[in-house]
């Protein structure tokens, strides 16, 4: 349907697509399915927060220069994101914030006029966005626009899939802080720095108490994270900048607290995004406990706090969840994985060697064949050359037998990955080319 660029004269009747539905029903796993396979060189991917942020900081570069220039700002931006993408996939397709929804008309009436084609996901049909929004009325003649260049489409189904996860090897939630605090300093290897780290974000600083040396990891408490003014903009820059992030002492929390409730919803769509790892710790006996409403207020409340409530609670049950630890592991690099572990220790945990074990358990099937332990050499050597030059790795015939239990086996369980470490000396001196083996 779309493997050619859509036609970018005016008036073009190129339409796209507008999923929406409950959480956890597939949406985001459709249009990522569908983005992948997509062939067509001006794509983008984006969350729609992470999209509207960069527009924001276009039209502020450009109104720095209005002197000197013509015409529409709006349009300018809109040529800028035309000339980069003609196809935009957006997750998570929500008005939330008044700046958004004033130039959400004109903007999009640009691209669309220039050709752009839109897929998006979804929580709300388009007639409910930014419901009960601040001057809505500004915002509603944007949605029969939307609905004209978008099929809209219902995933009409009852089923959270993200419930139907794993419970994980390695706890993530914890309810108390001092075992949150253990974790961290395992993760971190015991190397931090207490000194106040500060990022940029907008012309502004966020501090960071507690950070990782030797990889990027960070500790916040929940009210240096959702008892300030912070915004979508923050919590994606520290999204991308720390693969794993600990929040301490989330409380439990009311609709007399809609603003941390806000903000801490804000929060966990943006690490979910970029796929970070969430260590928390929490006084509520579970992750929907955490922000509680009465079955009155639930059902009578417009407010967004309420229904964006349910795709935290759906998100966050997800990242406690072991296949999205497993996606989380695999998707570091090198170094970054590497840091978390000190690779000349010579007794390791159970946890710490599965942790190793499922990145390069390429089926999921609790097996690495000979090619993952290929792999996973060459990426420890990767390391070692850096780090510990004299150490160099090989997949053996000794190695071999050591891990499949004969000299021809392709199959390594992970039992014996775990007996045959500890027995010779941990990771590196297990694998370590020695002519004597």
């Amino acid at each position: 349907m779309w493997a050619s660029p859509p036609p970018t004269t005016n008036g073009s009747s190129s339409q796209g697509l507008y999923i929406h539905g409950g959480c956890g029903t597939g949406k985001t796993m459709l249009m990522d399915l569908f983005y992948t396979n997509l062939e067509f060189p001006k794509k983008k991917r984006v969350h729609f927060h992470e999209y509207m942020i960069d527009v924001h900081n276009r039209l502020f570069a450009l109104q720095k220069q209005k002197d000197r220039l013509s015409g529409d700002l709006c349009e300018r931006v809109a040529d800028q994101l035309f000339a980069e993408a003609e196809f935009l996939c957006f997750d998570e397709f929500q008005i939330t914030f008044i700046s958004d929804a004033v130039i959400m008309r004109r903007l999009f009436s640009f691209l669309f006029d220039k050709g752009v084609v839109i897929v998006a996901t979804s929580n709300r049909p388009p007639d409910d966005l930014y419901l009960n929004g601040l001057n809505r009325e500004l915002f509603v003649p944007f949605i029969p626009l939307l609905k004209k260049r978008c099929i809209v489409h219902n995933m009409d189904s009852v089923v959270d899939y993200r419930q139907l996860t794993s419970a994980p090897h390695n706890q993530v939630f914890f309810n108390s802080s001092d075992k949150l605090e253990s974790k961290f300093f395992r993760l971190a290897r015991n190397a931090i720095d207490f000194d106040i780290v500060e990022i940029k974000v907008q012309g502004r600083s966020i501090g960071i108490r507690r950070a990782a040396k030797n990889s990027s990891i960070a500790w916040f408490t929940f009210q240096e994270l959702c008892d300030k003014p912070l915004g979508s903009a923050d919590y994606i820059t520290i999204a991308k900048k720390f693969h794993t992030v600990f929040i301490e002492n989330i409380p439990s929390l009311t609709i007399q607290e809609r603003d941390q409730v806000r903000r801490f919803i804000t929060l966990i769509d943006a690490l979910y995004d970029s796929s970070v790892c969430l260590v928390f710790s929490s006084d509520a006996n579970q992750v929907g406990d955490i922000f509680t409403v009465d079955e009155l207020t639930r059902k009578s409340s417009s407010m967004d706090e309420v229904f964006a409530w349910d795709r935290a609670v759906s998100r966050l049950t997800e990242m406690c969840s072991e296949e999205y630890q497993i996606r989380h592991l695999r998707k570091l690099s090198v170094d970054e994985f590497y840091g978390q572990f000190d690779l000349t220790q010579e007794t390791w945990t159970s946890d710490d060697l599965r942790d190793i074990f499922v990145r390069y358990d390429k089926n999921n099937d609790q097996v690495i064949a000979l090619t993952g332990l290929n792999r996973m050499i060459n990426e420890l050597n990767t390391v070692l050359s850096r780090h510990h030059p004299d150490k160099v790795l090989c997949a053996n015939g000794q190695v071999r037998k050591g891990l499949t239990g004969s000299e021809t086996g392709t199959r390594i369980f992970f039992d014996k990955f775990e007996q045959y470490v500890n027995d010779n000396g941990g990771l590196v001196h297990a694998l370590v080319d020695n002519s004597d083996m």
